[in-house]
């Protein structure tokens, strides 16, 4: 029986059992089987996550395909979150498109300067030099209240000229949503591999508890009948002429921040997209044809419906 050997941050050991768990002293846990080619399966401790991450995920340098990464910003400062996405955006194949959408009604703001001053404007964000192309657009928040304004213009103004991977993302280095930007989406990219001919809907958030909600059953942390009841109804008013039959369920996890493909956005029409700007533009964060705080619900099913249908039961 020839032995493997593992690397653990104490050190090196070797084994030849048929199925072994191996716990370094300090931080990392790695399942490794004989009878198969090297694997590391879990890695269940903070630094061990970090370890993993480093070895598997895939920079954005190295990523064959070419990426727009959308913002929504609020009050969050430019240089900071410019010069870190210089750490993962190659010039090439990376585009970044800010959307500063900051209003009175705004309900989320990540930055700890908010008491300090309010937005930045188009002319400051747009006086941070990078190596990457960025575009700097302003959006009426009071629509929405939060992200959903800027991915939604963005969508509609540029469906013509999407780059094949879209991150949708707040415009935070970092927040209880998520870790560092970047991380989150070398995370998302990971996970969506070479699959861009392919609808998806990629989350990269922190893990939330998923929501479900059905015509028969609800399911989850601040999943209601009645929440339920609005999203049935903001379908109905959003693609009444563009799908056959209403979703079987609607499941989603916090916080609106995704990784997915032009081919996903595509299976809708422009003029599809187009009309879901216009009931946006008639709503505010509470009400309207479609309350703006609903958008972080329908955003998996509007991208990817027969695959998120099937991600919960419910």
């Amino acid at each position: 029986m020839s032995p493997r050997v593992c690397a653990t941050r104490a050190g090196w050991c070797a084994a030849s059992a048929t199925l072994f768990v191996l716990v370094s002293c300090t931080t990392t846990a790695f399942v490794v089987t004989k009878n198969s080619p090297w694997s590391i399966f879990l890695v269940v401790t903070p630094l061990g996550v970090k370890l993993l991450e480093r070895l598997y995920i895939a920079p954005l340098m190295n990523f064959r395909h070419t990426i727009d990464i959308v913002l929504s910003v609020y009050d969050e400062p430019p240089q900071l979150l410019l010069s870190h996405l210089e750490t993962c955006c190659p010039k090439d194949t990376c585009r970044v498109f800010i959307y500063t959408s900051f209003a009175e009604s705004a309900r989320r703001s990540h930055s700890h300067e908010r008491q300090q001053r309010g937005a930045y404007t188009k002319d400051e964000w747009s006086a941070v030099t990078t190596n990457f192309t960025k575009t700097v657009d302003v959006v009426n928040n009071e629509w929405t209240g939060a992200e959903a304004t800027g991915y939604m213009k963005h969508i509609v103004e540029h469906y013509q000229d999407l780059a094949e991977v879209l991150v949708f993302a707040h415009g935070h280095v970092k927040s209880r949503h998520s870790r560092e930007l970047c991380t989150a989406i070398q995370r998302g990219l990971g996970r969506l591999r070479d699959n861009v001919d392919l609808p998806t809907f990629v989350n990269i958030n922190n893990w939330h508890q998923r929501r479900c909600v059905s015509r028969t059953r609800v399911r989850g942390q601040y999943a209601t009948k009645e929440l339920r009841d609005a999203l049935y109804a903001a379908w109905h008013t959003l693609v009444s002429g563009d799908s056959v039959a209403e979703p079987a369920r609607f499941t989603w996890e916090c916080c609106a921040q995704f990784v997915t493909t032009r081919a996903s956005i595509r299976q809708r029409s422009h003029k599809a997209w187009s009309h879901m700007l216009d009931v946006m533009s008639q709503g505010t964060y509470g009400g309207g044809l479609v309350a703006g705080f609903l958008w972080e619900y329908l955003w998996p099913t509007l991208i990817d419906e027969h695959g998120n249908v099937g991600k919960a039961a419910c």
